[in-house]
């Protein structure tokens, strides 16, 4: 009898000891959970988005349904399903000029503060139409494992952010600069650009693909969204996509 009551009153120990575990780990997991949909929600919304622009250019009009959108695109899996449980078709609502893409986000309600939302619209233009594209992409690699890889930390992570919202205003002030304070642009380019190199490859992330379609690939997107708003192809370097604006000339004023 002495031995059964030390048996029992070891199990009420390990049981408190794994629900003690448990509810430490649990808000975390939750935290890891929540970001995971999140990035699923932003490259689904972004791929559909961008399905639908193109629907717009080659028909002329957006498309009035989740059906009419998804016929044709090459979209990824459950594209058109909000992430959050229990999934449910995306909302989207056409006005003819005005394309609105909606996820319900983790309340499960639309038209709340947690919705995730995309817009097209086809009154701008050629520049608009490829930041709006860009933007987009940006969003979806941000969430990837370029720059949310599982294996890199918290301070990693927040570092690559910091990098690249560095880089980019460097790459433009570069082109109004005079020669004698280009100089010292680049080499801060170059450095920024080895850091983040050096990072990511520590961390077995994927080189870029030579060409916009085998990087759209990688992040999950409709590889037909390749196109800028002038109608040309996007380019690709080791960081992402840039296009060449209206000019078609890298290297000047107009570049994204």
């Amino acid at each position: 009898m002495r031995q059964e009551g030390v048996v029992l009153i070891s199990l009420l120990v390990f049981l408190l000891l794994m629900s003690l575990g448990a509810a430490l780990e649990l808000p975390g997991v939750v935290e890891e959970r929540n970001r995971a949909l999140e990035g699923s929600s932003e490259t689904r919304l972004a791929a559909a988005s961008v399905a639908a622009e193109d629907h717009r250019i080659a028909g002329g009009s957006f498309p009035t349904d989740l059906d009419a959108l998804g016929g044709g695109a090459n979209l990824p899996p459950r594209w058109r399903l909000d992430p959050f449980e229990p999934a449910e078709d995306m909302d989207l609502v056409d006005a003819g000029d005005r394309l609105e893409l909606r996820h319900r986000g983790e309340d499960l309600v639309l038209a709340t503060a947690d919705d995730r939302v995309e817009v097209r619209s086809d009154r701008v233009s050629g520049r608009a139409r490829t930041r709006n594209r860009l933007r987009l992409y940006r969003a979806v690699m941000f969430t990837s494992d370029r720059f949310q890889a599982k294996t890199m930390s918290a301070a990693e992570q927040a570092e690559l952010r910091a990098l690249w919202d560095e880089l980019w205003p460097a790459m433009r002030r570069r082109v109004y600069e005079a020669a004698a304070d280009r100089a010292a642009t680049e080499a801060r380019i170059a450095a920024i650009r080895a850091r983040i190199a050096e990072i990511q490859k520590g961390h077995k992330v994927k080189n870029v693909p030579g060409n916009a379609r085998g990087l759209l690939a990688i992040l999950k997107l409709p590889v037909q969204g390749d196109l800028d708003g002038f109608g040309r192809r996007l380019e690709v370097d080791d960081l992402g996509f840039y296009s060449a604006g209206r000019d078609g000339v890298g290297g000047t004023d107009d570049d994204f």
